[in-house]
């Protein structure tokens, strides 16, 4: 789940700001502007309630944080343990979009939570999420609805029966669920499930002073906690505690009550027990990090606290490249994070950045001020914050809704930040590819022919000095950038690694790289970065699944142009991914099943002198 737009209303300095996001996002604009605003509205949305300083002043309505998701899950479990989606229960938008509307009462804060969605109309349907399942029971009993044929446990299951029976018109409404609402509610329950696929939102102000009593650096620890708390496994697992726990003490809750009775029955009868808030797991688990004297992070010097913030970024790029996980999405919010910072430094953290935004799960957001990080961002990526003459305050993007360059802003980011030099010339090669699976095979494999002959490159090491930088560009994108060189005013060569594809669609753009002498490109003989796989690697992988898969893959044409793959990845999201794209497949081939591959295993596929070529035109323009 990615946060597509935020909309603020009567916050601060904003009376209705709304502002698109994408995965990278670097905002712009002078001192006081209102950069840091957005960072903290998000961090209010997620994590925190407002103040009244929050409240616009002059301002006579409510207050409004309202946060756009898209990239939204399949199947998600909401009031019990039913598989559903968002859209079969009327949940999204016109846009089909999760759109949540948390409405502050101006100046008391009271707060509401709406779902703003295309919503059935009709009395008999429009208020069936309001309603528990004996309730929804009584509900199908009273409009004569036939449940014969309907699993009576299963609040989803009664609503689609009377949806179905009472078809109505749908239109854009505010459902509200959570704020003024009965204990009874149902939308409530529903409310809390959806919390827990929303992203994580990690906002890091490492641009103040800190004393050793700050938690900015101590966020990376808490963001660790919160991810592995949504670890799917360990959800169920805590889901089971806190079941058993409310179980267990509502039976003692219960007896206490029927002792009651025997004193005072009237009073008994208006008790019972209840859970009003949902447990807190990240408050139960603490994680630091001490010296081998014992000493915290947070009592350390302000500089070792930034170089483990710029380390926790690092570990998160590798995570996302090398670990096969179902990572719930986090959106890391920093506000400069070059200050205070070498260099070196500071190239290194908006490098990590920009890798860490390429990850799927991941968003990006940050402020800055400094013109030489700032021409290492896509144009796509820039919001400029500016006051426009009748003083409202707009954010724009560096290219327009067509894609085309937004000249007017980027402009004004230039008069903003001053003259855009070149950045430090330690970077000798870019090498672009496709997605985050093609770096993960290359960084996999050539650590693997290096460690059999040295004189063979290893990426992961030239990235580290930071002598080459990856470049994800996606089969979208890759038009779009071979067309318009961003990388050209930077003076460092850029090598373009793509697919052949069964369609050679992007041979041309490989051609094209070769026009200009400060660029070059390879199109792989085979199809995909996959068929550079040993079928005995995957095998060996993927050993668990063997009864699937022996007799179902043919890898008889493995040296053929015949992608073999195809039908491998299919059964593999049959029997280990129960819903998933090719690319989570392709994800755990890149990953792991790269990691049982050899330099024989590599020759025998034929695959070694033509890898081998790549890395040695890399090493041979890094070291001249």
């Amino acid at each position: 789940m990615n946060l597509k737009k935020i909309i603020l209303k009567n916050f601060r300095c904003y009376d209705n700001l709304e502002i698109e996001f994408d995965h990278l996002n670097a905002f712009i604009g002078k001192n006081d502007i209102g950069k840091s605003t957005i960072l903290e509205a998000l961090d209010i949305f997620f994590n925190s309630k407002p103040s009244k300083l929050d409240i616009r002043i002059g301002s006579v309505g409510p207050m409004e944080l309202v946060c756009v998701f898209d990239n939204l899950p399949d199947q998600v479990i909401l009031d019990d343990t039913a598989k559903t989606s968002f859209k079969e229960e009327f949940l999204l938008n016109d846009d089909g979009d999760l759109e949540i509307i948390k409405r502050y009462s101006n100046p008391t804060l009271t707060e509401k939570i709406f779902i703003k969605c295309m919503h059935p109309t009709a009395p008999e349907v429009s208020e069936l999420l309001n309603l528990k399942l004996p309730s929804l029971k009584v509900m199908a009993g009273t409009l004569q609805v036939d449940l014969e044929d309907v699993n009576k446990r299963v609040n989803k299951e009664i609503r689609q029966a009377i949806r179905s029976q009472f078809p109505s018109a749908i239109a854009l409404q505010e459902i509200q669920v959570e704020g003024g609402l009965n204990a009874e509610d149902n939308r409530k329950k529903i409310y809390a499930s959806l919390q827990k696929y929303l992203p994580i939102y990690s906002l890091f102000k490492v641009d103040k002073e800190l004393t050793d009593g700050d938690e900015d650096v101590q966020n990376p620890m808490k963001t660790v906690i919160s991810k592995v708390l949504k670890d799917e496994e360990i959800f169920a697992m805590l889901e089971i505690i806190k079941e058993r726990v409310k179980e267990d003490s509502t039976k003692e809750a219960d007896r206490i009550v029927e002792k009651l009775k025997e004193i005072d029955e009237q009073l008994a009868q208006n008790l019972k027990s209840t859970f009003s808030k949902e447990p807190a797991w990240n408050t139960i688990f603490k994680l630091n990090l001490e010296n081998e004297l014992g000493i915290p992070l947070n009592n350390r010097g302000s500089g070792i606290r930034r170089l483990v913030l710029l380390s926790f970024f690092r570990a998160q790029i590798d995570k996302a490249r090398f670990e096969n996980s179902n990572s719930p999405n986090v959106i890391y919010a920093l506000e400069e994070p070059e200050t205070s910072q070498h260099p070196n430094h500071q190239l290194l953290i908006i490098k990590s950045l920009i890798e860490l935004s390429q990850s799927d799960n991941s968003q990006v957001l940050f402020t800055t001020h400094n013109s030489n990080l700032a021409q290492l961002i896509p144009k796509h990526s820039l919001r400029y914050i500016y006051i426009k003459e009748e003083g409202k305050i707009l954010v724009e993007s560096g290219v327009n809704k067509d894609g085309t360059d937004n000249v007017e802003i980027l402009n004004k980011i230039i008069q903003t930040l001053g003259i855009l030099p070149d950045p430090s010339k330690t970077v000798k090669i870019i090498l672009s590819v496709e997605g985050p699976n093609d770096i993960s095979y290359l960084i996999h494999i050539s650590k693997i022919l290096n460690s059999e002959d040295p004189s063979i490159i290893c990426l992961k090491q030239e990235e580290e000095k930071g002598t080459l930088i990856f470049n994800i560009l996606g089969g979208g994108n890759l038009k779009h950038h071979v067309e318009n060189r961003y990388f050209k005013r930077l003076n460092v060569f850029e090598y373009l690694i793509v697919d052949r594809d069964e369609d050679g669609k992007y041979v041309e753009f490989a051609n094209k790289m070769k026009e200009d002498d400060n660029s070059d490109s390879a199109v792989t003989v085979k199809l995909m970065m996959e068929n550079y796989l040993h079928p005995q690697a995957i095998e060996e992988h993927f050993d668990v699944y063997e009864e699937y898969l022996d007799d179902k893959i043919n890898y008889d044409h493995i040296n053929t142009e015949e992608n073999y793959l195809k039908p491998l990845i299919s059964e593999l999201k049959r029997v280990r991914y129960s819903r998933s794209s090719d690319s989570k497949v392709k994800s755990e081939l890149n990953n792991s099943a790269v990691q049982k591959m050899t330099t024989a295993r590599l020759k025998e596929i034929g695959g070694y002198e033509e890898i081998k070529s790549w890395l040695d035109f890399i090493k041979f323009k890094i070291e001249n």
